[in-house]
């Protein structure tokens, strides 16, 4: 999901998707404060810290979405987000799993395998 408000703002500068990715920045910020720590501390610390956050990001696209221009590349990031909110909401409820799938797509990169592979059939949308 990062990624494509990243690539928005590649095209053009956005104060939209700057808000977007300070949000997601968050949660990033929380992963990098429960790095390392058991399952069950990482699960309980998302809940406190990182649903609010989450919940709130879902809202707010749900309401910017509709006074966007439905063909911009900026709705398109956001109808991208939604529709794999399910999928990026499992890492809140478990420990074990990561907010991204950026360590498996980089593993796959070094074994040469296709990264739009890994993409396609990763669980983790944030990235």
């Amino acid at each position: 999901m990062r990624r494509k408000f990243h690539d928005v703002i590649k095209l053009k500068p956005s104060p939209i998707a700057d808000e977007a990715l300070t949000r997601i920045g968050a949660l990033y910020d929380i992963e990098d404060r429960i790095h390392g720590m058991p399952a069950d501390e990482r699960r309980a610390l998302r809940q406190e810290h990182a649903r609010p956050i989450l919940r709130d990001l879902k809202v707010w696209i749900e309401d910017t979405l509709p006074t966007l221009p439905q063909k911009q590349k900026l709705a398109e990031a956001m109808r991208y987000a939604l529709s794999r909110w399910a999928a990026l909401s499992v890492y809140i409820d478990d420990g074990r799993v990561e907010i991204d799938n950026n360590i498996a797509e980089r593993a796959m990169r070094r074994t040469g395998s296709s990264p739009a592979r890994t993409r396609a059939e990763s669980a983790s949308p944030i990235s």
